[in-house]
């Protein structure tokens, strides 16, 4: 192979790898701009889950607040709610973060209103302060704003910072005919009821005589702030309710006012305890089909109308807290089975031991929200205690 030839090969080569060089250059580029898209969309994504859950979080905590005790009173204050819904719906979502950075609201993008239908049929949103009953959530990371979404090609991908928007909407609605189990949650419940009425008279400690018809004294006040029932009037009405003792004879018992009702543990004190401390779980309501519901008529109920110790420690503990409860009607005849029409909510503000082993339990009504509430249609009653939170959008 002469001298010339082989010069001539070693260039051949040269060029080759020179001319290389800048294809895998190009290529790597164009993978690594690939990849940086990529990533761009994934985290734009990621980012809109988290304003979601942000923005549904305020959505529930706003909602919640529109069905407070404020309801019950003679003269509701509707601004006090409404302003209520508001910081609760700003203080949810500060608790929440998108692309490692708190989520912040203004207060323009929390909307106060309910749902309405317009002349096509359709549920729209109503932005309104006469009676509202939904919140609507409109979050955004905005490209112009303090905290954009941050991309690897910013330029190349989104011309700049990528405008990230959700809305969520909550609500609540009292077209409540019972209560149901939810798998890993427990009904806000106690197994207690209330007297209904009394068509006699003679027994004014009633749920109707005292609450609905406002009979009943006014002597104590739950403190928001404090989390602590205090000796003060606060516009809504108090139920006394008496437990029977042990001993009492079977007439005698029947003219208590109070039942504990045996919901899934047997009436066993401990069990019921648990109950009262914990709420109902679907385990408790298996006899019942996992719910408790009232549309198909009053239900019957094995009960005592006399209260254990535990029991009667575990009502002390949860002074103060809002639980749902129920009505029993009036029936001296079968002191051992409660007829059960209807379920309210309670506060328990006051317990105390009256000639041994009666419980003595003031009650006040309150206003219960939650997620276990079974909804009927529009012809179904309201229950003014008792409101269904759910996320309508």
């Amino acid at each position: 192979m002469t001298h010339q030839t082989m010069r001539h090969r070693r260039s051949t080569a040269a060029r080759r790898r020179g001319s290389l060089v800048p294809a895998v250059a190009v290529a790597l580029l164009v993978v690594g701009g690939t990849m940086a898209l990529v990533f761009d969309r994934l985290w734009i994504d990621a980012a809109r889950i988290e304003l979601l859950t942000a923005a549904e979080a305020a959505a529930l905590a706003g909602a919640a607040e529109l069905a407070d005790d404020g309801l019950l009173l003679e003269f509701p204050d509707a601004s006090e709610r409404n302003d209520n819904a508001l910081e609760a719906a700003l203080r949810a979502a500060a608790g929440n973060t998108v692309a490692g950075q708190p989520v912040s609201l203004r207060e323009s993008d929390v909307r106060i209103g309910r749902i309405v239908q317009d002349p096509a049929g359709r549920d729209v949103f109503l932005e309104t302060d006469d009676a509202p009953t939904s919140i609507a959530v409109f979050a955004g990371r905005q490209r112009s704003g303090p905290n954009p979404v941050s991309l690897y090609l910013r330029d190349e991908s989104t011309g700049g910072q990528p405008d990230v928007t959700v809305v969520a909407e909550a609500g609540i609605d009292n077209h409540v005919i019972g209560i149901a189990a939810i798998t890993g949650g427990c009904v806000p419940a106690l197994p207690l009821a209330a007297l209904e009425s009394d068509a006699t008279g003679t027994q004014t400690e009633t749920w109707v005589a005292a609450i609905e018809q406002r009979g009943g004294a006014d002597r104590f006040r739950y403190d928001e702030e404090t989390g602590i029932v205090i000796t003060a009037p606060d516009g809504l009405p108090e139920l006394t309710l008496l437990s029977a003792s042990a001993s009492d004879s079977p007439s005698e018992a029947a003219k208590s006012n109070i039942r504990l009702l045996d919901l899934g543990v047997g009436l066993r004190d401990d069990r019921c305890a648990e109950q009262v401390l914990r709420g109902l779980t679907l385990d408790h309501l298996v006899d019942f089909g996992g719910d408790v519901r009232f549309d198909a008529g009053p239900l019957s109920v094995r009960c005592d109308p006399s209260i254990g110790p535990d029991t009667q420690d575990a009502c002390a503990t949860i002074v103060g807290q809002p639980r749902i409860c129920f009505l029993f009607a009036a029936d001296a005849q079968q002191p051992d089975t409660a007829t059960v029409p209807r379920i309210v909510a309670g506060r328990i503000m006051s317990v105390r031991l009256v000639d041994g082993d009666r419980l003595e339990i003031v009650v006040q009504p309150c206003v219960v929200s939650t997620r276990t509430a079974m909804l009927g249609d529009e012809t179904t009653p309201l229950n003014p205690y008792i409101y269904k939170l759910q996320l309508t959008h």
